[in-house]
């Protein structure tokens, strides 16, 4: 998941298309991308084709930013009203994910080595 900040949709779409082709790299599969509080539609499915033609990714799914028309209570670092926020996050998820497909998605771990210093320093240069 990445998180649609000040960088904008397509620094987001960077971001997870390095982490995916870097968890590829240590033998984790990614199975699906989200894009979190993506405020254009267009902008979005701009960057699709982008995250799509450089990852093995097969499902690219994203959260709408969250809008109320009253914002107050919603921004963390000035004043959140935790109920009402949970609420309405929760309404959000249930509007735009299919959390079935999501749960569809989950494999059994297989944790078998932990790589040192320089097998990672090897597998990132």
């Amino acid at each position: 998941m990445s998180g649609v900040n000040k960088g904008g949709i397509e620094s987001a779409a960077i971001d997870i298309v390095s982490h995916a082709n870097m968890l590829e790299k240590f033998g984790v599969s990614v199975e699906a991308v989200l894009l979190n509080k993506v405020y254009n539609e267009n902008i979005f499915e701009n960057v699709v084709p982008y995250i799509r033609n450089n990852t093995n990714v097969e499902k690219i799914l994203k959260l709408p930013k969250l809008k109320n028309a009253d914002m107050r209570g919603f921004i963390p670092e000035v004043e959140i009203r935790y109920e009402l926020f949970t609420s309405y996050a929760m309404e959000l998820i249930e509007n735009n994910l299919n959390i079935d497909e999501i749960i569809g998605m989950a494999r059994e771990v297989e944790f078998n080595k932990i790589f040192t210093f320089d097998e990672i320093k090897s597998k990132v240069i």
